[in-house]
């Protein structure tokens, strides 16, 4: 239930917005600019590792939102509950993050840990980082589950809508 959920609710409709944006022309700047900014480049990542924390309970499978636990690791005490490993997942995690923030490119400090270069998003390879123990990168994003899941419209988004006129 949680990979069903996790493909259909919110990988593959991660998959449908980061697709749209690369498809779109960059937006203009607000105010005139004396040269022209780089085209805004997208990142796609897919979280794949169970903590250890919840090794107890593998019917969860990878859990969306678990990632948190590697961003924010003093959540909930996550910092504590994760293994050796975890740690370094965890600062090449924030590391990426980080220097995404502020330069507009997720690079990691290689103290961190060993990781490949995070490739920008194009709609042929759909490549992505993959969050594990050891990180790499995939191609073509959730493919075969995103092309099944597209046949079915429903979303959080969707129900939400249907829920809310049904209140009026």
């Amino acid at each position: 239930v949680t990979a069903a959920t996790s493909d259909s609710w919110f990988k593959c409709r991660s998959l449908d917005i980061i697709s749209a944006l690369a498809s779109s022309p960059s937006s203009p700047s607000p105010s005139p600019s004396p040269s022209p900014s780089p085209p805004l480049q997208h990142y796609l990542y897919s979280f794949e590792h169970q903590p250890a924390a919840f090794a107890s309970l593998p019917c969860l499978g990878v859990a969306h939102s678990f990632e948190l636990f590697f961003l924010f690791p003093n959540l909930l005490g996550g910092l504590e509950r994760l293994t050796g490993q975890e740690r370094k997942l965890s600062a090449i995690m924030r590391s990426l993050w980080v220097s995404y923030i502020s330069s507009g490119k997720p690079t990691y400090d290689e103290n961190d840990g060993n990781a490949p270069k995070w490739p920008s998003f194009d709609t042929s390879s759909l490549p992505y980082l993959v969050l594990d123990l050891n990180v790499s990168v995939g191609l073509q994003y959730r493919q075969p589950f995103c092309q099944y899941w597209d046949k079915y419209p429903s979303t959080p988004f969707s129900l939400h809508y249907i829920n809310s006129e049904d209140e009026e």
